[in-house]
């Protein structure tokens, strides 16, 4: 689960990643609305993925957005009484590319790819969450304590019988056999939440802000001369 959820969730930045470099490329009007849609592209797709980050540690829609930049006040009122929030504004960049087609300065191929780059991005969130909200199995997870259990009761009964004549080895090879299960065990619950905020799991701060500022530095980027 853990290495699974880290894999769709890169997958996701990644395609969030070309769908704003690809937006920004594309739009290449110096005018105030070709201009506006640029940075708006680039400041939804922030959003979008602020919003998918909230949704896979399950927190609620708060007011810091404002203070990053993420949204206005219309936006924070359409987006208040959805559930699935992210889909809202993933539909609000492909309803943008719609109305706005003019404005990007390419041929309909480039602008299908872009869509198919949305498309996928928006995949990924869906498999980043399913992992994310579907829990562990709570009967393969009570079947599993009661055995670990069982064994630490049993296991130096057992293994003294063996060796009746060694009683430091018994006991050696006792605790360590418990002490492997319990620690495997322990090491699975640590992973089994990998958006939670322990310190096994993944670095969704670090990630975040890797990734706006990556988003930023296109907002900025000029094409040198050649």
């Amino acid at each position: 689960r853990y290495f699974k959820a880290q894999e769709t969730f890169f997958d996701m930045s990644a395609k969030l990643i070309d769908t704003a470099a690809m937006s920004n490329s594309f739009v290449t009007g110096v005018e105030p609305t070709s201009v506006t849609l640029r940075h708006t592209m680039l400041r939804w797709v922030k959003l979008y993925y602020t919003l998918a980050l909230e949704e896979f540690q399950g927190f609620s829609f708060t007011e810091v957005h404002h203070k990053e930049d993420l949204v206005t006040e219309e936006e924070t009122f359409l987006l208040e009484e959805e559930r699935n929030r992210p889909i809202v504004v993933m539909t609000w960049m492909m309803k943008a590319l719609t109305r706005h087609r003019r404005h990007f300065g390419v041929g309909d191929p480039q602008i299908s790819r872009l869509l198919q780059v949305m498309t996928d991005a928006d995949r990924s969130y869906h498999n980043t969450r399913r992992l994310a909200e579907t829990p562990f199995p709570f009967p393969f997870a009570q079947v599993s304590f009661v055995i670990m259990h069982f064994w630490m009761l049993m296991s130096p009964i057992f293994i003294g019988a063996f060796l009746p004549q060694s009683n430091g080895v018994a006991f050696l090879v006792s605790f360590s056999g418990t002490w492997i299960l319990f620690a495997v065990n322990e090491v699975s619950a640590q992973l089994e939440g990998p958006f939670e905020e322990a310190d096994n799991d993944l670095p969704l701060v670090h990630y975040q802000i890797t990734f706006m500022d990556t988003i930023n530095a296109m907002g900025w980027t000029e094409l040198p001369s050649f």
